[in-house]
């Protein structure tokens, strides 16, 4: 059995995007929520992201804030990548939302986490659902370079 049989997230540009086209380059399954219309920042008509990947679900708003709600619910546990110097917009409400719902959470910046993230995903068992999620291209442009790596490494450790 994988540790981790699903990525979840919406499908934002960089962190939550490097995940999915890992995800999918690596045969672990894609689940997630998405803003109505599947709307991101480089999608913003309908079907949106969803063209890419339809395994997303919908939400009834197209704002992102119920979709970090539920992908966070719907998840074993949270990774929010963000480097060094990147902001990450909803950093409080993914807090806010494993914390009521008990989730783990990891944040990580960069290669220096590389242990970290290889010690907590061990400690998080088999047959995981991990939601990932931080920095968009336009919060930090180059986000989805610098994830990369990082979710390379979570995905080989299943």
């Amino acid at each position: 059995m994988k540790r981790i049989s699903y990525i979840r997230n919406a499908g934002q540009t960089g962190v939550e995007r490097a995940a999915l086209d890992a995800a999918r380059a690596n045969d672990i399954a894609i689940a997630g929520w998405c803003a109505r219309g599947g709307v991101t920042a480089d999608f913003p008509e309908a079907p949106g992201i969803l063209a890419r990947f339809p395994e997303l679900r919908e939400t009834p708003s197209r704002s992102v804030a119920p979709c970090l709600d539920h992908n966070t619910r719907d998840a074993h546990a949270t990774l929010v990548i963000a480097p060094i110097g990147a902001p990450v917009a909803p950093l409080r409400q993914v807090i806010e939302a494993a914390e009521f719902y008990e989730r783990r959470i990891l944040f990580v910046s960069g290669s220096d986490d590389k242990n970290a993230i290889r010690d907590w995903v061990f400690h998080l068992g088999y047959g995981i659902t991990l939601h990932v999620t931080g920095s968009t291209e336009e919060q930090f442009p180059g986000a989805y370079e610098a994830a990369r790596d990082l979710i390379a490494l979570v995905l080989s450790l299943s």
